[in-house]
């Protein structure tokens, strides 16, 4: 484990995943710590894909491949270093394995800072290859609720047509239910999530702040870059997923070649893909 600190932020990240494991805030916990009732996870990191692949498989040259939800990345061990006192970096390089299921020579590095209040994320992906290499990448961080859900809501940088697109299984259907219209904020309800996540593709906002509507409690995520955000939690559990991602589920009529799965993104040979959001908590 490796803790990184501010004044009042102390943040620690486990090379598991380059996942998060603690977000202190002046003492007090604000992630999701996890819980075998409900999810077990705090804030994996997506990569290769976000979300699943048709049938768990995917077609690259020509060929045929096998790649779990989300990808391999949040069940891979990083090389982890600390890089000063409100710095860490974590960084997963292709291997044997990596390569059955994606078979590219890439590096991926999770660098972590703090100041202040805020938690700085940044993603580097590296093609290492001669070719354009295909991919997504996407964050997944749960927030700690103090209460139930209902108690909660989502302020937006603009008015939104809050349309989320249904689910079967792990593939995005065509249709979508429209929850509210034309506002900035979406008051948060656990019926929301009974069958899965909250998927938004057309947002024009790149900023939204869950909030305790009582105690005002919250935080903020920042997300230039990213063209789609998920709200998710599984129902009665006390925690609150906002995810920003660059890719999306295939779709109910995906042909299945990687190359034109939506949102897919290109790295050029031997160059560096960077995303990046950041969590302000208050």
């Amino acid at each position: 484990m490796i803790t990184i600190r501010s004044d009042r932020l102390s943040v620690t990240i486990s090379p598991f995943g380059a996942e998060l494991q603690s977000v202190l805030l002046d003492g007090k916990e604000r992630l999701w710590q996890g819980n075998e009732k409900y999810w077990t996870g705090r804030a994996p990191i997506l990569f290769p894909i976000c979300g699943g692949v048709k049938n768990n498989t995917y077609i690259l040259g020509g060929k045929t491949f096998s790649l779990p939800k989300h990808g391999f990345a949040r069940t891979a061990t990083f090389e982890g270093k600390k890089l000063s006192e409100n710095a860490a970096a974590f960084t997963l390089t292709d291997n044997e394995e990596t390569r059955k299921q994606y078979p590219y020579h890439f590096a991926l590095t999770a660098i972590y800072k703090v100041i202040g209040t805020e938690l700085s994320v940044e993603y580097l992906v590296e093609n290492k290859n001669d070719d354009i290499m295909y991919f997504s990448i996407g964050a997944h961080e749960a927030y700690a609720l103090e209460s139930e859900v209902e108690n909660y809501s989502v302020q937006f940088e603009f008015p939104e047509d809050f349309n989320a697109y249904e689910l079967s299984g792990n593939e995005v259907c065509k249709t979508y239910r429209t929850i509210l219209k034309n506002s900035d904020v979406l008051p948060l309800k656990d019926d929301y999530f009974s069958t899965d996540a909250l998927v938004f593709k057309t947002l024009r906002s790149r900023k939204a702040t869950l909030i305790n509507n009582e105690t005002k409690h919250g935080a903020t995520l920042s997300f230039p870059g990213n063209d789609y955000f998920l709200i998710w939690k599984k129902p009665e559990a006390l925690y609150v997923c906002m995810e920003p991602w660059s890719g999306i589920p295939d779709s109910v009529d995906s042909d299945g070649v990687f190359e034109h799965k939506e949102g897919i993104l290109t790295a050029l040979p031997h160059k560096t893909y960077t995303q990046s959001h950041t969590i302000s908590f208050f």
